[in-house]
């Protein structure tokens, strides 16, 4: 099947998982509530759960784990049908929702294997993160058994409840982060196959990454004025902005954070606020995994942008022994039709995504994807204990055994700090970037020996422009190259350039500078 043909089938299950008829019948907001089971929950303390107008739910708890539990049953009852459909893309089953015509799909994602690291991840776990997710898996479960409603989604896709499972929900949060550069190396692939440009594709896309302006330097004083002064004279999704509060009208820090997703119904993000012994946040939190992505707590606020780092490598296996892969056989469910028994080979690099039709490269090359969401990492711990910080710095050490996906994190303290570090877990490659988007073996065993960490990336603190701004721009100069897919200056210089324009920033400015459009690099486009 061509590969538009097969997008065009995911894209319809995406967009169908939002409804079962053409017109679904409206529901009222107190009809929707009374679907939640109140009874014979298995809590050691009574859980309330205020909604407000808009469904937006708060919950307070006598118990950290009471609190999962009751965050389990409002995942499920406001996203169930889309909790149902992600499980299924996230574990490469889609075909049982639409039939045969996904099954090559569904091959690429056994094959890409987001669930590789899940059983490390679960056993690693700390107990208190491993509670967390048991409780709220849970809960999520107890709705499912003891809820009158049925999602929408459900008749029309043919599917039902399932129960979850503490790895379901790893799982998912790979599928949450995935790496971008994979588009951009698929894209690649298909250049390798067809017209053969992808080696120039690729050094363009150097080229514009490398010119990509800081969000921040770690050097300050006289270290940093002459690199201004250097960088002045030559040619040089998100956005998150913090204010310190020598720039804030109020006297506190003020953030602002615009996570620039894709218009999509149900979107990924739940919002919602919480309070319990350990926890008191407000913010949002991806579909089915129990973390507050962008929040604040009565000490801190953060959000961020994706970095856009390059946590994914190419490999050519070509001329290593075949007899050194891994082989397994994968049985695909198929809607209305048979099932479909497929190959899925890996190696100790990673999965061979060359057995992919649409990801193949040159005639007999045979390419693995190195990720580092194929390491055991722990996001889900480190976005909890992020949750329960009380000060900047255990904040930033909350990051330490962070993996994917690469995120540039911003932060404003009560007290007034703000703050930007970088929390990824990349290869340890040289400041030069690579040559090819294709590495050798033996490059990749070097790179990914150590990988690179977190804590071992550059961050900085108060900076003397009293902000921060990022914009998937290349947030700070490092020993190790980082990405070629950084986005050019047009977002994080017009952001530098309103906050420079005035001494003086409140909220409702922030507001504004998040609706504006302007565009540098458009003007010689208009003039012409």
């Amino acid at each position: 099947m061509r590969l538009d043909l097969m997008l065009l089938s995911l894209l319809l299950v995406l967009h169908l998982s939002a409804c079962s008829t053409p017109s679904p019948r409206p529901v009222s907001l107190r009809d929707r509530l009374r679907a939640i089971p109140l009874t014979r929950a298995p809590l050691a303390h009574p859980l309330t759960i205020r909604w407000n107008d808009y469904a937006v739910p708060y919950l307070q708890a006598e118990s950290d784990f009471d609190l999962a539990f009751g965050l389990g049953i409002v995942h499920a009852h406001l996203r169930g049908g889309q909790l149902a459909v992600l499980k299924r893309i996230s574990q490469g089953r889609i075909s049982e929702m639409a039939g045969p015509y996904t099954t090559a799909i569904d091959h690429a994602l056994r094959i890409l294997d987001l669930g590789r690291a899940s059983p490390e991840i679960e056993a690693a776990l700390p107990h208190d993160t491993r509670l967390w997710l048991e409780r709220f898996t849970a809960g999520m479960n107890f709705y499912q058994e003891h809820t009158t409603a049925v999602p929408p989604e459900f008749n029309m896709l043919g599917i039902g409840w399932e129960p979850w499972s503490v790895r379901d929900v790893i799982t998912l949060s790979r599928l949450v982060g995935a790496d971008v550069t994979w588009f951009v190396y698929f894209a690649l692939l298909a250049e390798r196959r067809s017209a053969g440009r992808d080696e120039f594709i690729w050094q363009r896309l150097l080229e514009t990454a490398a010119a990509s302006s800081l969000s921040f330097n770690p050097q300050d004083g006289d270290a940093r004025f002459l690199q201004d002064i250097i960088q002045a004279a030559a040619k040089s999704g998100s956005n998150s902005l913090v204010i310190s509060p020598a720039r804030s009208k109020s006297g506190g820090a003020l953030i602002a954070n615009d996570p620039h997703l894709g218009l999509q119904l149900p979107n990924f993000w739940i919002v919602a606020g919480v309070k319990s012994p350990s926890y008191h946040v407000v913010g949002m939190m991806p579909a089915g995994v129990p973390i507050f992505g962008i929040g604040r707590n009565p000490y801190l606020a953060w959000g961020g942008t994706n970095m856009r780092a390059a946590a994914s490598e190419i490999v050519d296996l070509s001329k290593i022994d075949p007899l050194t892969l891994q082989e397994r056989r994968e049985v695909i469910k198929r809607r209305w039709w048979f099932d479909a028994l497929r190959t899925v080979r890996s190696s100790s690099f990673g999965p061979i995504i060359s057995d992919v039709k649409f990801l193949r490269g040159r005639p007999g090359e045979v390419l693995a994807l190195r990720w580092a969401g194929h390491d055991p990492s722990d996001e889900i711990s480190a976005f909890l204990r992020a949750s329960r910080a009380t000060r900047p710095r255990e904040f930033v050490a909350a990051f330490e055994a962070y993996g994917v996906s690469a995120q540039n994190l911003l932060f404003a303290s009560a007290t007034g700090e703000i703050g930007q570090i970088m929390a990824a877990r990349l290869p340890r490659r040289s400041g030069t970037a690579p040559t090819s988007f294709i590495r050798t073996p033996e490059e990749c065993a070097r790179d990914w020996a150590v990988p690179v960490r977190s804590l071992e990336l550059p961050m900085v603190m108060n900076p003397r422009d009293g902000f921060l701004a990022s914009a998937n721009n290349r947030p700070a100069e490092t020993p190790f190259f980082i990405s070629p897919l950084f986005s050019d200056n047009d977002r994080i210089d017009r952001l530098k350039e309103l906050i420079r324009s005035r001494s003086v920033w409140c909220v409702e400015d922030l507001v504004m500078i998040q609706r504006d459009v302007f565009s540098k690099s458009a003007l010689p486009l208009r003039d012409k």
